[in-house]
């Protein structure tokens, strides 16, 4: 690989790894509401926290930021690496590690639904559309966040597998889903113990960010 080449990659992952570290939910926090996001809820900076502690509005700017990290992400490795289908992936994986450990606000991010999912649409866009059915739909069918979250990002890698196998999407792709499934699910190892507990918060349900009078 000539060194240039080399220079490009790392140059690609180290900047899809900083976009993702802007913490989207603490900078709406604080900018607007004069809140940390890390202090309240499940104390992450995520669109869904961000939504039991701000409101749909701030949710809303939150997820739009978070979807620009997986969209700019991908977009510069495949603008800078057209034909190298793991610099796409790689940086759609920085993106979200970025995201969830992000350097700018102590490592402590959010869960990478928004980010990952941006990265499948980015990657492959029919996934993409069969997570967007398949999550908000349990969403609505639970009214759990995390269990559409779980749901949608298990989708991806069942769908893309019907994908590869007919040649339609390349094997890195699919290689990309199924990491960041796993991945999706890890970081909700707690809202998976509060299902089980009957304790995991509901859509609606929100959190006390103020004192009580």
């Amino acid at each position: 690989m000539p060194v240039w080449e080399g220079v490009t990659w790392l140059g690609i992952l180290a900047a899809a790894y900083l976009l993702g570290s802007v913490p989207s939910g603490l900078v709406v926090g604080r900018l607007i509401f004069g809140i940390d996001p890390r202090d309240y809820g499940s104390r992450r900076t995520g669109a869904t926290n961000v939504l039991r502690t701000m409101g749909k509005k701030a949710a809303l700017v939150v997820t739009l930021m978070d979807l620009a990290k997986g969209v700019v992400a991908v977009s510069l490795a495949r603008l800078l690496l057209p034909g190298e289908p793991w610099a796409h992936v790689l940086a759609a994986f920085a993106a979200a590690a970025g995201h969830n450990w992000p350097i700018f606000s102590g490592f402590r991010g959010g869960k990478g639904v928004v980010v990952s999912g941006a990265g499948v649409g980015m990657l492959y866009w029919p996934v993409f559309t069969i997570l967007m059915i398949v999550g908000p739909l349990l969403v609505w069918r639970t009214r759990y966040v995390s269990v559409g979250s779980m749901g949608g990002a298990i989708s991806a890698p069942i769908s893309g597998l019907y994908f590869y196998v007919r040649g339609m999407m390349p094997g890195e792709y699919l290689v990309y889903m199924v990491v960041a499934a796993v991945l999706v699910v890890w970081t909700h190892r707690e809202n998976i113990a509060r299902l089980q507990e009957g304790s995991e918060n509901r859509v609606g349900q929100r959190v006390q960010t103020q004192p009580a009078a």
